[in-house]
């Protein structure tokens, strides 16, 4: 377990385990509600919570940040349901500071738009922005966003749902550089 989360649990936190979730939430003492994601007060509270630490990082002459591709995730563990949006809110409250995604999963999205997501965003932002793909290992996302295109996350398993997903990585990586 993290220094953090040890840290809230001797304060009086409390550990809570996720249903159908490989993680567990700390959430601080006093705190009642379990998944964040589910109230927006809490969700608006780590927004604004997250641009101000980086703001703040660039002040400290760090470079930039960058966020993980995850849709669908009200459990607050993981805050980037949106990663190209995330940027932007950062960006916008920046001078220089970069911007990415490190993780864009490109087997479950149109890669076309995806690559006019990210080429829009570089023009607003004076060319801030980098990017690194993934495919996808997130089930509940991958599987839904995915699904029209056969296309589930990626277990190294060798199966045919593997292969997809591998074969959709490579045609998509072809189509976006």
């Amino acid at each position: 377990m993290g220094e953090l989360v040890n840290d809230q649990l001797h304060a009086g936190g409390r550990l809570h385990e996720v249903q159908d979730s490989r993680h567990s939430i700390c959430t601080p003492a006093g705190e009642d509600t379990q998944l964040g994601g589910r109230d927006p007060a809490r969700f608006n509270k780590m927004m604004h919570t997250m641009r101000d630490q980086m703001v703040l990082a660039e002040e400290l002459d760090n470079d930039g940040f960058c966020l993980t591709e995850r849709h669908m995730q009200v459990e607050g563990v993981e805050c980037a349901t949106n990663p190209l949006f995330w940027n932007m809110y950062v960006a916008q409250r920046s001078k220089n500071f970069k911007v990415g995604q490190l993780g864009r999963n490109l087997t479950a999205m149109n890669p076309i738009k995806t690559a006019e997501d990210i080429a829009m965003l570089d023009h607003m932002t004076g060319g801030r922005v980098f990017a690194g793909f993934s495919r996808g290992n997130t089930p509940r996302w991958t599987a839904t966003m995915g699904q029209y295109l056969d296309i589930t996350s990626a277990e190294s398993d060798k199966s045919k749902a593997y292969q997809r997903n591998r074969h959709a990585l490579y045609e998509n990586w072809r189509l976006i550089k």
